[in-house]
């Protein structure tokens, strides 16, 4: 083969060049817009306008699809919205796209736990904990999750590690930081920094301490489920223990707000008590009438499925009628339309038919007027 010679090759790199050129610089503007996007989106998200965050992380990971902190991000933006399953299944991909993230395994806790998925939640937790064991938040997060469950020793154990991890500098930043965490509705956690504010046995007779940890187990026990009833009382019950020893420890003459919060305790509690013991009446009830007097129960047994028969024949014939009605009038407006499309097919045929006729006959007439004016030309022609 010839060897190209020095210009031709030249100029190959020059074409080589000239293509390569354009595509390097429309990458690299992309790359600009997205992270324009990136840094955008999160300042948005910093200044809580989570919509318009989202909207430019949507942007940024079209540019970028395999960025696992822009979907942990974007994750983060669904869960301030409370949009928790939309969160989760960004801190999955997350994790799909970088295993041994422990932040996108906490924040997936934080997403199942405010889901009420105790479970899910502590396993995630434990996930990030494997890969940053000084996680001090993923302590309490776990801490949090098993005292939910009714883990109380568990999270006692965890809260302790956390604070191990991250302490406070005195014993008023731990309050501080639980009064914190109980307007923002975190009843656990202020139970727990409470638990911890205690430890210390100078903070023993702090009755706003008893007083704060006993509005977070009143809030506990109003956040329970009806069917959680034991769960419930036995929040209202520790709430009503901490006000007494709020009252027993007071120093401020705030003996009338605490009496005040007990007494709504002790009603709670006792309202949720007699709610069970009404609903136990009536099944203890139901259960002896079927014991000791099975006969009349079966009478009322076979007295209701006679209703409950009386009331399905009457519904079937009601939708039957329906049903023969509609079926009627159905083949009455078809019946109707029929004739309608016949006749309009009937007009249109007959009115095509006319137009035909007329216009052979012109066409004929035509024809033989052309030809006779023909015939004359040629005989014309002849003489």
């Amino acid at each position: 083969m010839k060897k190209p010679s020095i210009p031709t090759v030249k100029f190959a790199i020059l074409l080589l060049s000239a293509a390569i050129v354009p595509a390097t610089l429309t990458t690299a503007t992309a790359q600009d817009s997205a992270n324009r996007f990136y840094h955008a989106a999160t300042d948005y998200a910093n200044d809580g306008e989570y919509d318009k965050a989202i909207a430019l992380y949507d942007k940024y990971i079209a540019i970028n699809p395999t960025d696992a902190t822009a979907y942990c991000n974007r994750g983060l933006a669904y869960y301030e919205k409370g949009n928790y399953d939309r969160a989760i299944a960004d801190f999955h991909k997350a994790i799909v796209l970088n295993p041994k993230s422990a932040e996108a395994y906490y924040n997936r806790g934080l997403a199942y736990y405010e889901k009420g998925n105790y479970d899910r939640a502590i396993a995630d937790y434990d996930k990030a904990i494997d890969f940053n064991p000084e996680d001090a938040d993923a302590y309490q997060g776990r801490g949090f999750a098993y005292y939910q469950k009714g883990d109380t020793a568990q999270g006692m154990l965890d809260s302790d590690k956390a604070n191990e991890l991250n302490p406070p500098q005195n014993a008023d930043e731990l309050f501080k930081r639980a009064e914190v965490k109980y307007e923002n509705r975190n009843y656990v956690g202020t139970i727990l920094d409470i638990n911890w504010f205690f430890r210390d046995k100078e903070n023993k007779e702090c009755a706003a301490a008893y007083f704060l940890r006993g509005r977070a187990h009143y809030q506990n026990g109003k956040n329970c489920k009806i069917f959680q009833w034991n769960r419930k009382k036995s929040y209202y019950m520790l709430a009503e223990m901490d006000f007494r020893d709020a009252i027993m420890n007071d120093s401020s003459n705030k003996y009338n707000e605490y009496e005040k919060h007990r007494i709504d305790a002790n009603d709670a509690r006792n309202t949720v008590s007699d709610c069970v013991t009404i609903l136990l009446g009536f099944i203890g009830g139901g259960i002896l009438t079927i014991v000791s007097n099975p006969s009349k129960v079966a009478r009322w047994l076979c007295q209701g499925m006679a209703a409950l028969w009386r009331i399905a024949k009457s519904t079937a014939r009601a939708v039957t009628g329906l049903l023969w009605r509609g079926t009627v009038a159905l083949l009455r407006i078809t019946k109707s339309t029929i004739r309608v499309i016949a006749g309009w097919l009937w007009r249109g045929v007959a009115a095509l038919w006319s137009m035909t006729k007329l216009t052979t006959r012109a066409v004929a007439d035509w024809l033989w007027r052309g030809a006779t004016a023909l015939w004359r030309g040629v005989v014309a022609q002849w003489r």
